[in-house]
């Protein structure tokens, strides 16, 4: 469900660079939400995707609802986790499965398919630090491609120092930022306060203008501003 938050900002970035994206996502685990673009979405009144998918993804979308395309280019996608879960074992796979309560049958059914997709595909996800995983990745523009460095639900789990270090390397990247190499974050997760508690805040940012808005922690509604 997550993927209903993210899938509005890779849609605003691909529309104002024109360019394909080359993904990047910290905290990935298994790396299911590295193939949002393999499945199907009910967003407010908006369909997207493939109507085969094994996923099928419904969320509120309120506000300013960006316009989806019929499309989204890929240039390609990576992710990173300190301890990735391996799609092939089935221990793994068991125990991930075990985190959803009995009664979320619709939550089981789209992990399901996204661990048949994922068997399948084999999204790439590198073991290790974040941080240094980011400075890596970053490192040297991408020509041709929009580098987006994407997470969702996870910011808040990462140590202070290793937050402090992901932000330096984003300003870096951003300084050797290029027209026809541009950067751009997606991020959804509790990035912010609130006096009543925690609120969870999605925020796609390029280095040049900005999209925001809130959402549910788990994507079954997005509220654009």
């Amino acid at each position: 469900m997550r993927s209903a938050v993210l899938i509005g900002g890779y849609a605003a970035i691909a529309e104002r660079t024109g360019l394909p994206l080359a993904l990047r996502e910290v905290g990935a685990s298994a790396g299911l939400n590295l193939l949002w673009d393999r499945f199907h979405y009910t967003l407010g009144e908006q369909r997207w995707g493939d109507e085969a998918s094994p996923v099928r993804i419904v969320s509120d979308w309120r506000g300013h609802v960006p316009s989806l395309p019929p499309r989204i280019a890929v240039a390609d996608r990576r992710g990173n986790d300190l301890l990735p879960i391996d799609v092939g074992d089935d221990a793994a796979v068991l125990r991930l499965r075990s985190y959803v309560w009995p009664d979320q049958a619709a939550r089981m059914a789209r992990l399901q398919g996204a661990l048949a997709l994922a068997r399948r595909e084999r999204p790439v996800v590198d073991a290790g630090d974040a941080a240094a995983w980011v400075a890596r990745e970053l490192a040297a523009p991408r020509p041709d491609a929009v580098t987006v460095l994407a997470h969702s639900v996870v910011w808040q789990y990462l140590p202070p120092e290793t937050r402090e270090r992901i932000d330096a390397a984003l300003a870096a990247a951003a300084r050797q930022a290029r027209d026809d190499g541009p950067l751009a974050l997606a991020a959804h997760g509790v990035l912010r306060q609130r006096r009543a508690g925690r609120a969870a805040a999605h925020a796609v940012a390029r280095w040049r203008g900005a999209h925001a808005g809130r959402a549910h922690p788990h994507g079954e509604w997005v509220e654009w501003v």
